[in-house]
């Protein structure tokens, strides 16, 4: 399953302009960084979406890019909103509990 370019043009723009921090709610939950300054939805597929991260782990700051995969792979655009929404509420149950925060869905 693929999504037409302008279908993913919108959510990224609409998540990166009304919901910027349930992007960086996503990559705090899901991404082995220890310190995220910022993160920008870039493009997404039925399986995952790509944020670009800014991270200040350290003394490195940088930008990277991580694939977070969605729960399970979407097979229509009505699904898109459900899916981040679920990743969402996930994501802030698990930074609730500082212990649990890993995931092995997310990628490089």
């Amino acid at each position: 399953m693929q999504f037409d370019a302008d279908t993913i043009a919108a959510v990224v723009e609409h998540m990166n302009q009304d919901h910027s921090d349930a992007c960086l709610t996503i990559v705090q939950a899901y991404c082995e960084f220890s310190s995220v300054t910022s993160a920008t939805l870039h493009t997404f597929d039925n399986v995952a979406m790509e944020f670009i991260v800014l991270t200040d782990d350290s003394t490195d700051s940088k930008t990277v890019k991580r694939r977070i995969c969605f729960p399970k792979p979407l097979r229509q655009a009505g699904q898109i909103r459900g899916a981040i929404v679920g990743l969402t509420k996930s994501a802030r149950q698990l930074l609730a509990k500082p212990e649990a925060k890993a995931n092995p869905r997310s990628g490089s």
